[in-house]
């Protein structure tokens, strides 16, 4: 896993921590579902840390 994908990931272990896993997964659903993938609050803190570790946000397949 390179730095950029490995940071992103972390910011997900860091938004558990900060709450719950039940909260982050229904938070994430519910963000999704409301603006997109690439939008939703939980992932755009995490597409953050992709970009601060060099990488530029590339879009999902989905």
């Amino acid at each position: 896993m390179d730095t950029p994908k490995l940071a992103h990931e972390l910011v997900h272990v860091l938004q558990v921590e900060r709450a719950s896993f039940k909260d982050v997964l229904s938070g994430h659903l519910l963000g999704v579902l409301e603006h997109g993938y690439e939008d939703s609050p939980i992932e755009a803190e995490a597409f953050k840390a992709n970009v601060t570790s060099g990488a530029e946000i590339i879009s999902t397949p989905w």
